[in-house]
C-alpha cells in the first residue's frame, strides 16, 4: 500500500477542495521527461526527444521513438482520496518543437496507411505528414506509475534487436478500467488504435513544415470510461504520465536527416525560463460530486445557477452523471449531490 503524506501546501488545498469546486491545476513543466528509445545512452539528460516509428522493422517496435513525460500532480491534487473521488472535466497538454523536418497533419491516420504498397489492405494516405499523438502509458516487468523515473532501464533482455514489445513503459490503449495494452506494434498486428488527442497547433496549416519553436496542444477527449478511469487513477497516486508518439518515418538511419519530430525537453536551456518551452498539463478537477459550484463554501442558490451556466454551456462540469451527454439526469444527479 502506498502511504501519502500531504505537504503544507496540499493540505491547504485540500481545505479548499472541501469547500469548494473545480479546481484548475496547472503544471508549468514536467517532473520527468524521457526519450523513451533502445538505443538512448543518456536516459533522464537529453536536451531533446525524437519521435518516429520503425514500421516494418524486424526486432523494433513500429512506434519506436516515445516521448515519456510526467507530472507529480499531489502538491495541487491531493492524492489518496479513492478514484471515486476525481471527475476530470479538462486536460491540456502542451510540448515545443525543438527541430526536425516534418509537416503538420491535425487528423488520425488509419493503420492501413501505414501498410507496406505490397499489402493488399493498404490504403492511401488522404493528406500529407503523420499525426502527433498524445496516449496514456502502460508498465510491464516490475515497472509502475510509481517505480518508473526518467532514469530507469528502458526494458528488458534484448534491449536491442530482436527487442519488440520490450520496453517496460509504453504508448498504451486502454479498456473501460483504465487498464492499459501495449500499441507500440500496433501496425503490425493490424490493430487500429485511437490516442487520447492528436496534436494541434495554429501556427501552421495542414501540410505545411513545421517550425522549431512551434507548440503542440492535445485536449483530452474525456468522454471515454478508460480515460476518465487512467486519469483519476492517476491523481489518486498523485503522478500522472503519459506518452508522445509519432510514425514519421527515419531516413538514411541513425545519422541522417531528421525527417520527424524533435521535442524540448526540461533538461534542455532553451526550453527553461525565460524561454519556457518545457511540457505543461492544465487540469479542470471537480473532486467527488461537491455541489459548491462557486466555491463559497456555502449550498445555495447560486449554486443552481453556477450549475445552469456551466450545463448550458455544455461544459463538462455539469456532466453530473459523468457520460458526457446533458440532460434530466444530470439535473436529477446535481439535485441529489446537493441534498446530500
Amino acid at each position: 500500500m502506498v502511504r501519502y503524506e500531504l505537504s503544507a501546501a496540499a493540505v491547504l488545498v485540500l481545505a479548499g477542495i472541501a469547500s469548494g469546486s473545480p479546481i484548475n491545476p496547472e503544471f508549468g513543466a514536467p517532473t520527468l521527461d524521457r526519450w523513451m528509445y533502445p538505443f538512448n545512452g543518456g536516459a533522464g539528460a537529453e536536451t531533446a526527444s525524437p519521435t518516429f516509428g520503425a514500421v516494418g522493422y524486424p526486432g523494433f517496435d513500429d512506434r519506436d521513438s516515445q516521448f515519456i513525460i510526467g507530472f507529480e500532480t499531489a502538491e495541487q491534487i491531493p492524492a489518496g482520496l479513492g478514484t471515486g473521488a476525481y471527475r476530470i472535466t479538462h486536460a491540456r497538454v502542451r510540448i515545443t518543437v525543438a527541430g526536425g523536418d516534418f509537416v503538420y497533419d491535425p487528423t488520425h491516420d488509419e493503420v492501413q496507411t501505414y501498410f507496406s504498397l505490397e499489402n493488399p489492405e493498404y490504403i492511401a494516405d488522404a493528406d500529407d505528414g503523420r499525426p502527433i499523438e498524445l496516449f496514456p502509458v502502460g508498465y510491464r516487468n516490475g515497472e509502475s506509475l510509481q517505480t518508473f523515473t526518467e532514469h530507469s532501464d528502458f526494458g528488458g533482455d534484448p534491449i536491442v534487436q530482436p527487442a519488440e514489445g520490450a520496453r517496460n513503459v509504453f504508448a498504451a490503449t486502454l479498456d473501460a478500467g483504465g487498464n492499459a495494452t501495449d500499441a507500440s506494434r500496433n501496425v503490425r498486428l493490424g490493430l487500429e488504435v485511437f490516442s487520447l488527442a492528436q496534436g494541434l497547433t495554429d501556427a501552421a496549416k495542414p501540410g505545411q513544415p513545421v517550425a522549431a519553436d512551434t507548440e503542440f496542444t492535445f485536449e483530452v477527449s474525456l468522454c471515454d470510461a478508460g480515460t476518465r478511469a487512467y486519469l483519476a487513477t492517476a491523481l489518486n497516486e498523485g503522478k500522472l504520465n503519459f506518452s508522445v508518439s509519432s510514425l514519421h518515418e527515419t531516413v538514411g538511419g541513425p545519422g541522417g536527416p531528421q525527417s520527424y519530430p524533435v521535442w524540448y525537453t526540461k533538461e534542455n536551456p532553451l526550453a527553461q525560463p525565460p524561454f519556457d518551452r518545457t511540457a505543461k498539463l492544465e487540469l479542470t478537477v471537480v473532486v467527488s460530486d461537491d455541489p459548491d459550484l462557486n466555491g463559497d463554501g456555502v449550498r445555495n442558490i447560486f449554486d443552481f445557477l453556477a450549475f445552469q451556466n456551466f450545463f448550458v454551456a455544455q461544459d463538462l462540469i455539469a456532466d453530473f452523471d459523468a457520460n458526457c451527454q446533458f440532460d434530466l439526469f444530470d439535473f436529477l444527479a446535481y439535485l441529489n449531490a446537493f441534498n446530500k
